[in-house]
């Protein structure tokens, strides 16, 4: 969800939290997008924040996926920048 500064204010100052969708960009087999698990992650995060009224965040496309480097289109973030990313 897009929100004006102000509407996202009024959100965060009501519900005091914030939802990050997190997924990664990695290959899943032949047949499926390399998005598969951050276009889940988005759906769900939305769908939870629309029922709680919680502000949602936009995804953050890329994991910890190193074990999939050998595939053509992964892309990851070590542990380290992955922690420093979701800290505020």
């Amino acid at each position: 969800m897009d929100y004006t500064y102000k509407e996202f204010e009024h959100l965060l100052k009501r519900a005091n939290t914030v939802i990050i969708p997190v997924g990664s960009y990695e290959q899943h087999s032949s047949h499926l997008v390399l998005s598969t698990d951050s276009d889940i992650a988005e759906y769900f995060g939305n769908a939870v924040g629309q029922v709680l009224d919680i502000p949602v965040l936009p995804v953050l496309p890329y994991g910890i996926s190193h074990v999939h480097k050998n595939f053509s289109g992964t892309v990851y973030l070590s542990e380290g920048t992955y922690l420093n990313v979701l800290s505020i």
